[in-house]
């Protein structure tokens, strides 16, 4: 399950990380511990890192073009 799920507008998650100090930060398994950009902010205070595997056809990215084809324009 998930306990929150935020839209930020900065480059990267750190300072949300910072402000939020989840147990657990979860990417997909498009990015690996070398390609996370905010590795070193969720290790800095103590998160476990994992990845999870994509779902083909299924993401936010497709969804949010989803709904905009339908609803908008």
């Amino acid at each position: 399950s998930v306990d929150f799920a935020i839209i930020f507008e900065d480059e990267t998650a750190d300072a949300l990380i910072d402000a939020i100090r989840p147990n657990v930060y979860v990417k997909g398994s498009d990015y690996s511990p070398n390609s996370l950009p905010e590795a070193d902010a969720a290790t800095r205070i103590g998160a476990a890192i994992r990845f999870i595997p994509l779902v083909p056809h299924r993401s936010t990215t497709g969804l949010i073009e989803l709904i905009l084809s339908r609803y908008v324009g």
